[in-house]
């Protein structure tokens, strides 16, 4: 009995290493010929497949408005930030309304130094149909005529004392021609009466009047003579005062046309710099697409701040990868790749099917970690892609690149083939 049962045991025993040598068998040549796929799995981001418009603040300001948020689609030129622009308009109208103003008082200088007996306003103002531009003409008109009126007074008043001048040295001329015609008569009375007084028929008495009156007549003479004289320096004084008046003048104004050309340039400029500060007030979008990256928080935002970014509507999503160098010989243009989307479920989430669409040609570090990588574009198979399915920049991707098959044994005894050679080498 107890041989019987040392029998059947011997028996199963043998039956089980019959078939665990069976199952030895079959699993050795299913891993010595059954195919497995051989590639590398590499880590990615899809990304945009053209550049992003950044847009940027063209000035410091405080914010007005904002009028897009993240993901919203904009048109090409659809406002997306407003700046406050009360200073600007502030600034643009006191810059025009000075502008104006020195425009006009450039043509009433103009035609008080060529002594233009009105003003008239070139087509430069008048065809300006602006408040600021017929106020300036019509203040700087009221000046023109006030300040010629004043002028014209003051060198009527030096004409006028010329001319009274003039007719005192008129008359003086006469008095001293008529007083050298009394002297010349009183000569000849004087001679012929000291040629009687010789004589005896006449008395001395007599030649002492007419010797005294001839000097008094010669005395007035002088007089007059001193006054003709002084009236002649006081006419040249006049003369030099009314020249000396219109040249101060004109220097006055040749001085206040210098400045009113600095102040055209000035307030021009003021008027250039705050149209731009307004015109700037309202930033638009330069390419239809979507709002990203929004960044236009708070009150006050600095010049050249980065606002947001905008997705140009109609670019491509692709997926951007960074490959080990270990793995760069896995990798070949055009080859196809397998794309695994985790920020989908993945239980319900097929693998998509893409291209590698472009590789670097030399290595790149990352900035971040020092570690070197090659840099490949993946294109996504659209079509593959479920139609509830919506990729947005950023996105983690996963992504299985074949590059052949080999068996699961060539997985198993690899390390070991290839420690071999450095195993045998001679130190």
């Amino acid at each position: 009995m107890n041989a019987q049962h040392g029998i059947a045991g011997r028996k199963y025993i043998l039956w089980g290493w019959i078939m665990t040598a069976l199952s030895l068998g079959v699993f050795l040549l299913w891993g010595a010929f059954a195919p497995l796929d051989k590639g590398a799995v590499i880590e990615g981001q899809v990304i945009v497949s053209g550049r992003k418009k950044q847009i940027q603040a063209p000035q410091s300001g405080v914010l007005a408005q904002l009028l897009v948020q993240n993901g919203q689609w904009v048109e090409k030129n659809q406002p997306l930030v407003t700046l406050d622009n009360r200073v600007a308009k502030s600034q643009l109208e006191a810059a025009t309304t000075q502008y104006y103003m020195a425009l006009a008082e450039k043509e009433r200088l103009y035609a008080e130094f060529t002594q233009t007996p009105k003003l008239h306003y070139s087509s430069a103002l008048t065809k300006i149909a602006l408040p600021q531009a017929e106020e300036a003409m019509r203040l700087h008109q009221q000046l023109f005529v006030q300040r010629k009126a004043t002028q014209d007074a003051k060198l009527l008043l030096l004409e006028n004392n010329k001319h009274t001048t003039q007719s005192r040295i008129s008359g003086l001329q006469n008095v001293v021609a008529s007083q050298q015609q009394q002297l010349s008569v009183y000569k000849n009375w004087l001679r012929d009466t000291q040629a009687l007084v010789d004589k005896g028929y006449q008395s001395q008495e007599k030649l002492y009047q007419l010797q005294a009156q001839a000097a008094e007549i010669s005395a007035d003479s002088a007089n007059s003579q001193a006054e003709l004289k002084a009236q002649q320096a006081r006419l040249l004084e006049q003369d030099t005062q009314l020249l000396q008046t219109i040249k101060a003048y004109k220097q006055d104004l040749s001085q206040q046309m210098a400045t009113n050309q600095a102040s055209i340039s000035h307030f021009k400029q003021q008027i250039i710099t705050s149209q731009f500060s307004l015109d700037n007030s309202e930033v638009r979008a330069p390419a239809a697409g979507q709002v990203v990256g929004l960044n236009a928080f708070g009150d006050v935002v600095s010049q050249s701040q980065l606002l947001m970014e905008i997705m140009p509507k109609g670019q491509t999503l692709i997926v951007d990868a960074k490959v080990p160098v270990h793995l760069i010989d896995s990798i070949l243009l055009g080859q196809e790749v397998d794309l695994l989307f985790n920020a989908f479920n993945t239980s319900t989430t097929p693998k998509v099917k893409g291209n590698i669409d472009s590789l670097t040609q030399d290595i790149v570090n990352d900035q971040r970690t020092g570690q070197p990588y090659y840099q490949v574009t993946i294109r996504v198979n659209e079509q593959a892609l479920l139609k509830d399915l919506v990729l947005q920049p950023g996105m983690p991707v996963q992504a299985f690149v074949k590059n052949g098959e080999r068996s699961m044994l060539s997985y198993l005894f690899k390390p070991l083939i290839d420690r071999i050679p450095h195993a045998m080498a001679d130190n």
